[in-house]
């Protein structure tokens, strides 16, 4: 029987980030931006090619719902870039 991520603690949510084999860990550059200026073209096909990624991962809704929680500055997190999880919370509420 799998958990639902809405009911895991943040640090359960944490661990299972940790213990699964994502590719984001493997792949950083594509889900966050390089230190050096990157053009809007550039963002446009490396966000995509992370959300491409994120659909295909097994701990997608784990990823989500801590990117929910903590609602990170920067990166691609669960499918979606820090601004739109920020514009997620702010449209649900979770954000004074």
């Amino acid at each position: 029987m799998e958990i639902n991520p809405m009911e895991m603690t943040t640090q359960q949510l944490r661990d299972a980030l940790l213990s699964a084999p994502v590719r984001c860990a493997t792949q950083p550059e594509l889900f966050f931006a390089p230190e050096e200026r990157e053009s809007a073209a550039a963002k446009r096909m490396r966000e995509q090619s992370a959300r491409l990624l994120c659909a295909r991962c097994p701990v997608r809704a784990v990823c989500f719902e801590l990117a929910m929680r903590e609602l990170p500055e920067h990166g691609t997190w669960g499918g979606f870039t820090a601004d739109e999880l920020a514009a997620l919370a702010t449209d649900s509420g979770e954000v004074a």
